[in-house]
């Protein structure tokens, strides 16, 4: 897994489980970093410690509902926040790869790993499995993000949209941006599909 470190034995836990939480987090958000910034880590890594502690300001202040930073008040757009909640998911029996996930108000991103060299058998289990664990969060919405390129995946998924109510949805238009809003990152990479809890 890239990103990860290795634990030592007799470290300070409290420090470890913050720089493992940082790593999830800047993980996660680096899942919509466009290619051809990938090599500007330092430089997203500091606009994301400036985003979260916004956030945290806000969340401390209980201006939660209050924009700042590159935050955006679009619907449609939420993955652009910073998150609520962090979380990864580990699903062997589907996936090779770990899952990230943020929860953004009510709604639940899953970024689903790459799969395009093998194909997921068995979607209901999986997926049955993700809307229980937003259910536990009380959490609205998922939103499912299919990388493009996974095409197989895709089209199975797309034709079973209708056994779990599920829309798909258009992907940012960046000439509709902001002002505020980082232009790094992206949702063109994937496909978005959103189902109720």
């Amino acid at each position: 897994m890239s990103g990860a470190r290795d634990i030592e034995l007799g470290a300070n836990t409290n420090e470890l489980v913050t720089e493992l939480l940082w790593d999830i987090i800047y993980l996660t958000e680096h899942q919509f970093l466009l290619p051809y910034y990938h090599g500007e880590h330092k430089k997203f890594q500091k606009k994301l410690v400036k985003r979260v502690g916004n956030h945290l300001n806000s969340l401390v202040n209980n201006s939660a509902s209050k924009p700042t930073g590159s935050m955006t008040v679009n619907v449609r757009h939420v993955w652009r926040n910073v998150g609520d909640r962090y979380t990864l998911l580990y699903l062997p029996l589907y996936f090779k790869e770990l899952i990230w996930c943020k929860a953004t108000g009510s709604i639940f991103h899953v970024i689903i790993p790459h799969t395009k060299d093998h194909v997921i058998h068995e979607h209901k289990e999986w997926l049955l499995a993700i809307l229980e664990m937003a259910g536990y969060w009380n959490l609205s919405h998922v939103r499912l993000y299919l990388p493009r390129d996974d095409l197989t995946n895709i089209q199975t998924l797309l034709k079973n949209l209708h056994w779990i109510g599920a829309n798909l949805l258009p992907n940012e238009n960046r000439n509709e941006c902001n002002e505020n809003d980082d232009i790094t990152l992206s949702d063109e990479t994937y496909i978005i599909l959103e189902c109720e809890c």
